[in-house]
């Protein structure tokens, strides 16, 4: 296990904690954390637990990952290339930034209306 290989996912999950460390003080007491289809809110958290959901779910998450990285990937019986195996937990950890994005906007009362 190489973790260079993971400095894309590190990265986002860097990023979450120190946009989220940033913007803390902006935030109100509450922060919506769950829209439904609509998009009307349906879940808040107080803003120390909305702001550091996203980033420790990202962090446990990435490393839970690159831990059970799997230790040999047959590309001979129609498996995955061992290549995109990073590529695929640094989509994990993107989806979550951008969800750690859309909450901490949403907190400061940026919340883009849902079509």
């Amino acid at each position: 296990m190489d973790p260079r290989r993971y400095r894309l996912a590190t990265v986002f999950v860097v990023a979450a904690f120190i946009i989220s460390a940033v913007l803390y003080p902006k935030l109100p007491e509450l922060i919506p954390t769950h829209w439904s289809a609509a998009g009307v809110v349906e879940g808040w958290m107080p803003k120390w637990r909305g702001a550091l959901f996203a980033p420790v779910l990202s962090l446990v998450i990435v490393v839970f990952l690159i831990v059970c990285e799997p230790i040999r990937i047959q590309e001979d019986a129609g498996g995955l290339d061992p290549r995109y195996y990073p590529i695929i937990v640094a989509g994990v950890a993107g989806w979550i930034f951008f969800v750690n994005l859309w909450i901490l906007r949403a907190g400061l009362g940026r919340h883009p209306a849902l079509p």
